[in-house]
């Protein structure tokens, strides 16, 4: 199955991932600037030094995820679980 990640404004495909979910999925370096991600389970991937600018979280599942040297500045919206693994 391949899950394709868009942009919160244009509908672009940012990234296409060969996955039956994105929970534990590798999302090392990914530009994922403006991707809309909201309500997207995202517990246990590996988001290590992504750029998430402007990216939709609102709703997504970030526990367990690795944002380590993740890039962005981050507004977290109610509804966001976020357990970062140092």
């Amino acid at each position: 199955m391949t899950i394709e990640i868009k942009h919160k404004i244009t509908g672009k495909v940012l990234l296409k991932v060969e996955a039956e979910t994105l929970s534990y999925a590798d999302l090392r370096v990914a530009n994922l600037s403006y991707a809309d991600l909201s309500s997207a389970n995202l517990s246990g991937a590996d988001l290590i030094g992504a750029n998430l600018s402007n990216a939709d979280l609102r709703g997504a599942n970030l526990s367990n995820a690795d944002l380590s040297n993740a890039k962005g500045t981050f507004i977290f919206n109610f509804g966001v679980r976020l357990e970062v693994k140092k």
